[in-house]
């Protein structure tokens, strides 16, 4: 999703939580498989629909975000901890080959 692209996945584990734009077939069912990748290759507004969806549906792992909503959490019951940690801290975590 964070390279703009359309996504077809199998519907397993938690996979349907994180791809909510994307086409998610039946683990073991290649057919399916198939049919979802053809449908893409079919559909050129369908690919730049979900390719667009996926890459707005990303800021959701965004590690800045993330940390801004757990640091949240822990100042509530750990204030000092929260406080000693920066955003600058998590600059050194990078999410490379971004294109969204």
């Amino acid at each position: 999703m964070a390279a703009g692209k359309p996504i077809v996945a199998v519907r397993a584990a938690a996979v349907p939580e994180v791809v909510r734009n994307g086409i998610l077939v039946e683990p073991e069912n290649t057919e399916a498989l198939a049919a979802g990748i053809e449908r893409l290759y079919r559909s050129p507004d369908l690919r730049h629909s979900l390719a667009s969806a996926g890459c707005r549906d990303v800021e959701r792992f965004d590690v800045h975000r993330i940390a801004a909503v757990f640091l949240s959490k822990v100042a509530k019951v750990a204030p000092g901890i929260a406080a000693s940690v920066s955003d600058s801290n998590l600059d050194t975590v990078t999410l490379g080959g971004r294109s969204c």
